[in-house]
């Protein structure tokens, strides 16, 4: 794993991408949006998108809502 840094707005995930990595929060808030509806928030320690990892199919927005260090 690195640790990967990301700014305010910066779109992690997009829907109907296939997501290669799995991201675990440091620090900073990340917001998952589907069909421009808040879905949930993923904050320090908390990973996000795992099945979508698995199946290879992602289905919601992932946009960084305060700068983000990660592990990817």
């Amino acid at each position: 794993m690195d640790i990967a840094y990301f700014k305010k707005g910066e779109r992690l995930i997009q829907a109907s991408s296939s997501p290669d990595v799995l991201y675990i929060i440091i620090k900073g808030i990340v917001q998952e949006i589907q069909d421009e509806q808040l879905v949930s928030v993923y904050v320090s320690q908390d990973s996000f998108d795992a099945m979508s990892l698995l199946n290879g199919n992602n289905k919601n927005d992932y946009i960084v809502k305060e700068e983000l260090i990660c592990y990817a």
